[in-house]
């Protein structure tokens, strides 16, 4: 099922244009690590809320929210229930999207191979890992001024948490 067979419109891009809990996500779409383009709208329809997970792989914090996703410990273990989110996420009553706007260097753009090196380290290869190659236009879209950003969506794109500099509570409020 598309975004379009489940009636979700697409509102477009506008800077700032999507930063209130009940805001449309635009239907933002990336490259995966398979070389696959993916569109945020996919997950519409589909059932289950979205963590939209913003992210540079020089942040500390992917590599530990990359532990929590895999089942490995982490520093993050105590922030929120990671075992309640890994079991949302196994049996497809939460969905998961990665992007990367930033490689492993601050400021500058993620590479492919950036991205297969990172996820051979730390990664899911389960879960789709994004590159952002719009130039900043989704953390512009959100107003997310940090890293990691974590955006609640609805299974109708609409954002359910936005923005905020604490994360875990985000995560902790999608898990069902």
């Amino acid at each position: 099922m598309t975004a379009d067979d489940a009636g979700v419109a697409d509102p477009g891009y506008s800077a700032g244009g999507g930063t209130d809990v009940g805001d449309r996500m635009y239907d933002y779409h990336g490259v995966d690590q398979f070389g696959e383009t993916v569109r945020l709208h996919d997950f519409a329809g589909l059932g289950a809320p979205v963590v939209l997970h913003i992210d540079a792989m020089w942040d500390p914090q992917a590599e530990n929210l990359a532990d929590v996703l895999a089942g490995r410990s982490s520093s993050l273990d105590s922030e929120f229930d990671s075992a309640a989110l890994r079991a949302a996420l196994d049996s497809e009553q939460l969905y998961w999207v990665t992007v990367f706007g930033w490689g492993r260097s601050l400021g500058v753009e993620a590479t492919t191979a950036e991205l297969d090196d990172w996820l051979a380290e730390h990664g899911n290869s389960h879960l789709p890992h994004l590159i952002d190659k719009s130039g900043g236009e989704l953390m512009d879209f959100l107003g997310a001024v940090a890293v990691p950003t974590i955006i609640g969506l609805d299974e109708d794109m609409v954002i359910l948490h936005a923005a905020d500099t604490n994360f875990a509570d985000n995560i902790d409020a999608m898990v069902p």
